[in-house]
């Protein structure tokens, strides 16, 4: 699954080894440190236990990640504007 949806929504995000389809974005999300990457399921749960008890790191995780989406924002209305700018409608 794509990590950006929970990453728009603000919400901590943990994802796992497999990042096939989506290596890009879960390395721009690490590098941007706005989301965690696990590679086992005790990993996980000790992450996401930890992100429990720790309000001032989700706090922290939300707000890269919200700074992370803002690039990731915009794309279609920036695609149609470019197309439009090639259509001539007489």
């Amino acid at each position: 699954q794509n990590i950006l949806e929970p990453l728009q929504c603000e919400k901590p995000t943990l994802f796992g080894f497999s990042t096939f389809n989506f290596q890009k974005i879960c390395e721009d999300a690490l590098a941007a440190n706005a989301a965690i990457q696990v590679s086992t399921s005790e990993q996980w749960v000790k992450q996401t236990l930890a992100l429990l008890s720790e309000p001032a790191v989700c706090a922290r995780l939300s707000e890269q990640a919200r700074i992370f989406t803002q690039s990731y924002t915009g794309a279609s209305h920036r695609i149609a504007t470019l197309i439009a700018g090639h259509v001539h409608l007489d």
